[in-house]
């Protein structure tokens, strides 16, 4: 085992570092300042590191649920456009409040197409 030397100043300053977490004694030796230390360090890299990994967790958690979301948007215009495929003669008021569904609920997603044709489709319906 190689024995290390530390200097009083290096012993003073890692005391004062270590002072809020514990109070090391005048007479401790300067192995115990090390290994203090090392273990005042240890703690903080794995506490740093825990920060880091769950904000990184959030991040990807909201990026899922967002990519959720437009799944969900676009199998409720995909539904929409089956049932107008299906039935041409679909009630206006069945059209009007799918469309007033889709869009309240996912209008962040809907491209500019589909904003159009839903436009198109209430349009007609107003016509009538």
């Amino acid at each position: 085992m190689t024995r290390i030397t530390i200097p009083s100043q290096i012993c003073e300053f890692i005391s004062f570092l270590c002072f809020p977490f514990c109070i090391i004694p005048k007479w401790a030796s300067p192995r115990i300042f090390v290994k203090m230390s090392t273990n005042l360090f240890s703690r903080v890299f794995i506490f740093t590191v825990f920060i880091v990994l769950a904000s990184c967790a959030k991040e990807v958690k909201d990026a899922l649920d967002e990519t959720t979301l437009s799944l969900q948007c676009a199998n409720l215009v995909r539904e929409f456009d089956e049932r107008n495929d299906a039935d041409s003669n679909r009630n206006c008021t069945e059209i009007v409040g799918d469309i007033n569904e889709i869009e309240s609920t996912c209008s962040d997603f809907l491209s500019d197409s589909t904003k159009e044709s839903f436009a198109q489709l209430r349009a007609a319906c107003e016509n009538n």
